[in-house]
């Protein structure tokens, strides 16, 4: 029902962060073509409205979403546009946030170095600005760079520093991500 509202919404600022969105919540309970037309739908009308925060965002989104669905170099690509919009626009908040995916991004790709310096990065942002939620990503961010590089005890830690401000913070939602990174270095 709420997935029909917003698809009704139409074409205007409101209607375009409705239809990322839903985007977004399609392709977390499938990962289908459609979430993803969804939002580049959105990236299309966010520029088309002049809204680099919109933009921003989508551009995040569908580089998270390459990267999930196995396409590393595109959402590092995706990723690195919209890190760009958010520097010139100093929306720090999604900085930090873009610096976390770019992190896990660029593990992926192998290139520990340059994931670790982003997650670190990303990281820090969240803590100088406060933001609970980004900094309970960022340290599962910084967790799946410690794996990689073989510290397994400091991921560890990462995974159960997160898994435990989430839980603080009651997103019982988010905390299925670190949990699962706890279990498989069982």
């Amino acid at each position: 029902r709420t997935l029909g509202h917003m698809e009704d919404l139409g074409e205007g600022m409101g209607g375009t962060f409705a239809l990322h969105n839903l985007g977004l919540v399609r392709c977390e309970r499938t990962r289908g073509d459609r979430g993803r037309e969804e939002m580049g739908e959105a990236l299309d009308r966010f520029r088309r409205l002049r809204c680099r925060t919109g933009e921003s965002c989508a551009l995040h989104s569908l580089g998270t979403l390459a990267r999930e669905q196995g396409d590393p170099a595109r959402s590092l690509d995706l990723l690195d546009r919209a890190l760009e919009i958010r520097r010139s626009i100093a929306n720090l908040r999604g900085e930090g946030k873009t610096r976390c995916q770019r992190a896990l991004t660029l593990g992926t790709l192998g290139r520990i170095p340059e994931a670790r310096a982003e997650a670190a990065l990303g990281l820090s942002i969240a803590r100088r600005i406060g933001a609970e939620p980004d900094r309970a990503f960022g340290l599962l961010a910084a967790g799946w760079v410690h794996r990689a590089c073989g510290r397994v005890e400091a991921a560890r830690d990462a995974f159960r520093r997160s898994l435990a401000l989430r839980r603080r913070l009651g997103q019982p939602h988010r905390e299925e991500a670190p949990r699962r990174a706890l279990e498989a270095l069982d």
